[in-house]
């Protein structure tokens, strides 16, 4: 024996174990967006949301604050700066009439955070968003295989 020591290895987290961690990274991801971008909302969304995540999904987070920067490198590592940490977050960021757009236009990151997302905060302008949301499916958007539709002549 040469007297070293052998290496640590530390065991590698379970799926149920790194859902845990995801959820707390999203929270904690929720609580620093506040105070640094004073959103109208954080929304979680994806699979993460729908709680279907598997042993190596990231986290995906729309942001709506109508702090971001205009543009949208700035933006975007603005968002990514707001929490680090070895959980992948992959941050979204609009401001709310650049969101409230992509909702009328079906944009499927607005339609996804609204039909299956969480509020992380912001409860009440998301709910605003959903009763729109809602609306819309009433009017006849529906969810396809890969796509979202919008069915013609309204109604179910």
């Amino acid at each position: 024996m040469d007297g070293s020591n052998p290496p640590v290895r530390t065991p590698t987290p379970t799926l149920t174990e790194r859902k845990r961690l995801r959820r707390l990274a999203a929270r904690e991801y929720a609580r620093r967006a506040v105070e640094m971008l004073h959103p109208a909302c954080v929304i979680l969304y994806g699979s993460v949301a729908q709680d279907t995540d598997v042993l190596d999904s990231d986290v995906d987070i729309v942001v709506i604050s109508d702090e971001l920067p205009e543009d949208v490198f700035y933006r975007l590592a603005r968002l990514r700066s707001v929490y680090r940490t070895w959980v992948p977050i992959e941050p979204l960021g609009y401001t709310s009439s650049e969101f409230e757009r992509m909702l009328e236009n079906r944009h499927v990151t607005a339609l996804e955070a609204l039909a299956f997302g969480r509020p992380l905060y912001g409860e009440a302008y998301f709910n605003r968003l959903r009763a729109r949301f809602d609306e819309m499916v009433r009017q006849g958007l529906r969810r396809v295989p890969g796509a979202w539709t919008m069915r013609t002549g309204g109604g179910k």
